[in-house]
């Protein structure tokens, strides 16, 4: 189980993405005529500079990388994952999958793998109108290193471990000590219903009857997932709840949840009156 302290730092993710999100909402929804205005004042004198501006610029880029000893074009290793969750039910076997994709570069100066991840939370539909989701966050990033110990001759955070899991074949059973986060909401209308969920116990979630067979992984060439989570839950493109003062006034454990269910900020312009 991850511990609590793993949605504060979701929080915090969520809201540096809801920040730039909105700076690039703010953005686009300038008024034209600022814009043209802007362009015209600025014509004659960007047409002039322009060569001796980017020779600047290419000079200033190509001393920063050599004095960082960095490389502009590290190798990178990528591929799309497959979480699925199998779980027993009073009327069945109830199953939810999503496709997240993760990415791997080279060692940068200071001896960091940067790596990302996107996609969405794997859902699904335990009891009618009762949903569990496996939440995103760095496990997603390390899962199938985990899942795939076995194949890929041990755990290694390495060029030799990426490479070795963007060619894995097969379905494998996620270890439950690698399980990512699992929530629930009791209201599935209400983002402050948020509840953890213990995956040896889901029958105290969502009744008799209820448990959790296995979740899986798979490396696979399927698209990433999208739209399903935004479909289930509206509110999540509602500004009244995802913007202050309806976001602050959220229980923290709501935020730290809402910020693992997708990589990116919905895009609230649409939705705004």
């Amino acid at each position: 189980m991850v511990s609590g302290a793993t949605l504060g730092i979701a929080e915090l993710t969520f809201c540096k993405r809801r920040s730039r999100a909105r700076q690039r909402s703010d953005m686009q929804e300038q008024p034209v005529f600022q814009v043209e205005i802007a362009k015209d004042s600025g014509r004659v004198n960007h047409a002039a500079n322009r060569e001796s501006k980017w020779r600047s610029i290419y000079c200033g880029l190509f001393s920063l990388v050599v004095l960082a000893g960095c490389n502009p074009f590290p190798e990178t290793w990528q591929w799309n994952q497959k979480l699925t969750i199998e779980i027993s039910t009073p009327q069945g076997i109830a199953r939810g999958s999503a496709v997240a994709h993760v990415s791997w570069q080279a060692a940068n100066a200071a001896g960091n793998y940067p790596s990302s991840y996107s996609g969405e939370a794997t859902v699904v539909e335990v009891l009618p109108n009762r949903y569990l989701f496996a939440l995103l966050g760095e496990e997603t990033k390390y899962i199938a290193l985990r899942t795939f110990a076995k194949e890929i001759g041990g755990v290694s955070v390495s060029p030799t471990g990426f490479a070795a899991v963007s060619q894995v074949h097969g379905i494998r059973n996620v270890p439950p000590q690698h399980y990512p986060l699992l929530v629930t909401f009791t209201d599935i209308s209400d983002p402050k219903t948020v509840q953890k969920v213990d995956p040896n116990n889901l029958a105290a979630a969502f009744g008799p009857g209820v448990t959790l067979k296995r979740i899986t992984l798979e490396i696979t060439d399927d698209s990433v997932t999208a739209g399903k989570i935004v479909a289930l839950l509206g509110w999540l493109n509602d500004p009244a709840v995802m913007e202050n003062p309806g976001w602050s006034s959220l229980p923290i454990d709501s935020r730290g949840a809402i910020g693992a269910l997708l990589s990116h900020y919905p895009d609230l312009r649409g939705s705004r009156k």
